[in-house]
């Protein structure tokens, strides 16, 4: 299942990129009522139909879909990029200063992370005007702290 989500987020990502080097940036655009996820408010709005969808729902509309993928494929994304540069830290400095402690044993499910994210932020309704990264910063910092 790990590796649809993969394939979801670098689909997503050849459709945001690519256009946008080949000078197409214009056909990237959300449509108006999709809007732009760049706080918690949004991020809240598009993520919480992917949990109904992983419990097993079956009636989306595209404007509850296209959203949806689009936070799952920014958490796993997140999720990922932390995970490199935590390596990379490592790597180069030969330490390390997490913001938060991911199990070691097996990957983190994109389903999992979107449903700490969710909770966090139903949780923290006083911080939905804040950016997205530092939300979902937060809500792993939470959920995994370091020991």
């Amino acid at each position: 299942m790990r590796n649809v989500y993969r394939a979801v987020g670098i689909a997503l990502l050849i459709q945001l990129v690519l256009p946008a080097n080949l000078g197409l940036a214009q056909t990237i655009q959300p449509p108006p009522s999709q809007g732009v996820i760049a706080t918690g408010n949004g991020l809240l709005h598009s993520c919480t139909p992917m949990i109904r969808l992983f419990d097993g729902g079956s009636h989306f509309t595209p404007d509850e879909l296209t959203p949806g993928f689009l936070c799952l494929g920014y958490i796993t994304g997140f999720i990922d990029g932390y995970n490199i540069g935590m390596e990379t830290e490592k790597s180069q400095t030969g330490l390390l200063h997490p913001a938060f402690c991911l199990p070691a044993k097996e990957p983190l499910p994109a389903s999992q992370g979107l449903r700490i994210v969710v909770k966090w932020l139903n949780g923290h309704p006083d911080r939905l005007q804040q950016p997205k990264q530092v939300l979902i910063t937060l809500a792993f910092k939470e959920a995994f702290p370091c020991k």
